[in-house]
């Protein structure tokens, strides 16, 4: 049999989990009007409807009507760590850049990229340049005047676009863990790149007339404790370890995107403050000139990830480029919107789990769709897409799909739902723990992952730099990070303290977030050589393992049963015990040790999750660093994963 995992995640059915065979599968397909068939050995995932073949299910396509699928041509080029890459280019696992509706963007690897051929639209207008196909899914955002201050999300087809809808150009910040600097430094980056000359003794040279930029250079210079010798408005440096430093952070005389990127939000904001002080024209709005593209394409890609949209504009006269800084946000096409058909093209796709890109073409920086248009998007269920398919109502769409397959796998919720319609089901119901939904796209769709990583990086820095380890004393809560082997961010190990109690606690689906009390998963979609997954408890553990999802690693609480343990032992894969520190998680350490003997290999230790003094009460900010720190490398070795250093 093939098993199939149908999911559904609307906030009135709850969630639902299905078990069906090969031929039950293309009835299911035809009801939601796709192809009849499903590829073997192929993953199908979408917002909000799971299908996966249990063999493999980590890698495959979407299942789709052909005129569903939307793309870019080749020379549109998508932003990632190492900065704009053409489609054409792109090597399909490097980590890009997603954006929420929210505004927000974060880093990821993308899934199902390939290449095929499609007939196009090249939309233009002053702030958009693009050539998609005719279905693809276009920020269109809408707002009422004198009510809005600013556009709605909105998202229309492309070959409805109109100059009448708004575009967006802009993301407000990046959720990243950046990297260490000196903000001193970094201005006198910015000032090296705009106005110093380098010397031949490895130092720099400075030569002005306006003492505007005289005295702003002796400001910083005084502020970084760097020597130098000024005459009028000549100043030079000579070579010293600081000054090494100041002219590699940016790239020298040439921005480094890379760089830049790697150093995340706040120095981006240093950086885009520091340009007006050199380059920059308030009055006019321009805000950085240079004949070096690279270094154009830095300032105009950091004012991006600041909200803050800007054009390229190239000036024969002059032979150099111009940032020019747009006070609008947002842009409508207006009169000089243009979408003409330029006929079959090659197009490129990638699915990330925001379903939004930040893309550049003709140095036009806008927000667009996501590759592949799912089967099911927001706000559609497979009920109502039954429901549409058949004519009838969501509850009865429920109902015949109950009926038709007996084999059905519910959450809480549903099963409750049912209860209250006064069904009884004569065959066993089997409940999947809400961590199986968790585990594949809830951080990724609201935001838990991404918030604890803001909750990581509040952590002061000594603590942040020694032991990679976050604690979020308002919530109480402790954040570890997890690393891919090229330091890349692959999730995030989490534990909520309480007052005296460390309780489990379920998905509360009303509200689309988890509940106080339980412990973070990984925030990334398990991919087989990629982002793990760690639960809480063994039988979340037991169930994402008989699923065929790789990478599973479990952290234990005070409980657990001896039916349990031995399909622990039977998968034969290394487990990370995290055991409380109190009498229950002492207990449950030494049986557990002792059940496992010789049978599974044990990466673990007692990890105290909450300190308690001789009251009973929880003292959640006793963190001992030495088993902090012990946790950290019990991780990487049980992953064989490194840390970002």
């Amino acid at each position: 049999m093939d098993h199939v995992i149908i999911g559904s995640n609307d906030l009135d059915e709850g969630d639902l989990y299905v078990e069906l065979t090969e031929e039950e599968i293309s009835e299911v397909l035809v009801a939601l009007g796709a192809n009849s068939t499903l590829p073997q050995g192929n993953n199908v995932q979408s917002d909000h409807c799971f299908l996966h073949d249990n063999d493999d299910p980590t890698l495959g396509v979407s299942i789709e009507a052909p005129h569903q699928w939307n793309c870019y041509d080749g020379d549109t080029e998508l932003l990632t760590q190492q900065g704009w890459v053409r489609f054409k280019d792109y090597d399909g696992t490097s980590p890009v850049l997603q954006v929420f509706e929210s505004g927000k963007a974060s880093f990821i690897r993308p899934s199902n990229f390939r290449k095929g051929y499609r007939e196009c639209l090249h939309l233009k207008s002053e702030s958009l340049d693009l050539v998609v196909s005719k279905k693809h899914r276009m920020f269109a955002g809408y707002r009422k005047r004198k009510v809005d201050t600013q556009p709605s999300w909105r998202e229309v087809l492309a070959e409805d676009f109109k100059r009448s809808h708004w575009s967006r150009g802009h993301v407000e910040g990046v959720q990243q863990l950046g990297g260490l600097y000196r903000p001193e430094l970094l201005r006198l980056a910015v000032a090296y790149q705009a106005d110093g000359t380098p010397h031949h003794s490895g130092g720099a040279v400075f030569q002005f007339t306006k003492t505007r930029k005289i005295l702003r250079l002796s400001k910083l210079l005084n502020d970084a404790g760097i020597e130098y010798t000024k005459n009028a408005g000549y100043f030079y440096i000579p070579r010293s370890d600081t000054w090494d430093e100041v002219a590699r952070m940016l790239g020298g005389k040439t921005f480094s995107l890379r760089r830049l990127l790697h150093l995340g939000n706040e120095a981006r904001k240093i950086f885009c403050q520091e340009i007006y002080c050199w380059d920059g024209c308030k009055r006019w709005g321009y805000v950085y000139y240079n004949t070096c593209k690279a270094s154009v394409d830095c300032v105009q890609t950091a004012f991006a990830l600041q909200g803050v949209r800007t054009s390229v504009l190239w000036s024969e006269k002059a032979g150099q480029w111009t940032v020019r800084l747009i006070k609008a946000k947002f842009s409508r096409g207006g009169r000089g919107f243009i979408s003409d058909p330029v006929g079959r093209k090659a197009v490129y796709g990638l699915e990330v789990p925001s379903s939004w890109l930040l893309v550049r073409r003709a140095d036009k920086i806008v927000v667009s769709g996501n590759c592949f248009n799912p089967i099911c998007r927001k706000g559609v269920t497979i009920f109502s897409l039954i429901a549409a398919a058949r004519g009838i109502t969501l509850r009865q769409a429920r109902e015949w799909l109950y009926q038709r397959f007996p084999k059905i796998r519910t959450a809480d919720r549903p099963f409750k739902l049912l209860e209250e319609a006064g069904e009884k089901r004569e065959h066993p119901r089997f409940t999947l723990p809400p961590s199986v939904l968790a585990a594949y796209s809830l951080s990724a769709d609201n935001g838990i992952g991404y918030r604890a990583i803001d909750y990581w990086g509040k952590c002061s820095r000594e603590q942040a730099d020694e032991y990679k380890l976050g604690y979020d004393r308002k919530h109480h809560r402790i954040i570890v990070p997890v690393f891919h082997e090229d330091n890349v961010l692959a999730g995030l190990v989490g534990r909520t303290m309480l007052k005296g109690v460390v309780g489990n606690r379920w998905y509360n689906y009303d509200k689309g977030k988890f509940k106080t009390g339980r412990a973070i998963l990984g925030i990334h979609r398990p991919i087989k050589d990629a982002p793990i997954v760690v639960v809480e408890g063994p039988g979340d553990y037991i169930n994402l393992t008989a699923m065929g999802i790789p990478n599973v690693y479990c952290i234990f609480g005070s409980e657990f049963t001896n039916w349990q343990v031995d399909n622990i032992v039977k998968w034969n894969k290394p487990v990370v015990p995290m055991f409380d520190f109190d009498k229950p998680g002492f207990i449950a350490k030494r049986k557990f040790i002792k059940a496992v003997a010789h049978r599974v290999k044990i990466w673990g230790f007692e990890y105290p999750s909450a300190a308690f003094d001789e009251n009973g009460k929880a003292d959640p900010g006793a963190i001992p660093h030495d088993e902090a720190e012990f946790l950290l490398s019990t991780f990487s070795e049980a992953t064989k994963i490194k840390r970002l250093h």
